[in-house]
């Protein structure tokens, strides 16, 4: 059952709470010059960010097919 657009953009606030905490722990790595702490973040950042454009997609889909 696919999932309806509140619960769509529920999970797309959840996404964009985890990006910040995710932004905010390579900024502390960064500053800290931990290259691999660093390492270990950046794809995850980009990984956020890719499930958070794919949330918005489905949520325009899914908006598309409402009356």
């Amino acid at each position: 059952m696919p999932l309806d657009v509140a619960e769509l953009k529920a999970i797309s606030t959840f996404i964009a709470r985890a990006k910040v905490f995710v932004q905010d722990a390579l900024t502390i790595a960064d500053a800290a010059n931990d290259v691999a702490v660093v390492r270990k973040i950046k794809p995850l950042l980009a990984r956020v960010s890719d499930v958070e454009q794919d949330i918005e997609g489905r949520i325009k889909s899914a908006g598309q097919g409402q009356p």
